[in-house]
């Protein structure tokens, strides 16, 4: 009972223990559904061993097998065409027969990685739309009243390049008659945001 196996069924990872020379000595359901092994037949069997039941896996076992007691190592491996597992390893203080015992413990985060890509292109969609539209759009801290950032058609509507309006908000680039009216819609706005 050294592994609560009923937490260990229930957590949704892989969990695989096996000795520094691919001896496996314990694989749970989910392990097998990631990577693929046939676990049953091959418990109590060297992995490493010709032919090995999923080379991918067993070479990148191979890599990492040789931690010492208390060291551990974290890493993200694509496998297959498209899908991502995230891998936490560990040597186990407990032995088998004079043998350490590594622990692996593997999470498919396939779609945390798509989501993150899907997330990056419609940054860059936006980006894209925010540079290239003829209005003008500007991004001013509320509480320092800075300017953050300004598109290309804000510097060619108000005439300054990034230098000459520097951090300010650019209300002295404003002529004074309008100031009065800016700071009416802009404190509006602040109010009332959206």
């Amino acid at each position: 009972a050294w592994l609560n196996k009923e937490i260990i069924e229930e957590s949704g990872k892989g969990f695989l223990v096996i000795t520094p020379r691919g001896l496996l000595v314990y694989a749970n359901h989910e392990m097998c559904k990631i990577t693929g092994i046939d676990c049953d037949r091959f418990i109590g069997k060297n992995i490493f061993g010709d032919p090995s039941p999923l080379p991918w896996f067993t070479n990148l076992l191979k890599q990492f097998v040789n931690l010492k007691n208390d060291e551990h190592a974290d890493y993200v491996e694509m496998i297959g065409d498209n899908n991502w597992i995230r891998i936490h390893q560990r040597t186990l203080s407990r032995k088998l027969n004079n043998e350490d015992l590594i622990l692996f413990v593997l999470a498919d985060i396939t779609d945390i990685i798509h989501a993150e890509q899907e997330k990056m292109k419609n940054q860059l969609r936006y980006k894209t739309v925010i540079e290239h539209t003829s209005d003008s759009i500007s991004t001013i801290d509320i509480a320092t009243q800075k300017r953050i950032f300004e598109n290309e058609a804000a510097k060619k509507i108000f005439g300054y390049s990034d230098d000459e309006l520097g951090e300010k908000m650019g209300l002295d680039k404003i002529h004074p008659d309008d100031i009065e009216y800016v700071m009416k819609h802009y404190n509006e706005l602040i109010k009332n945001p959206g």
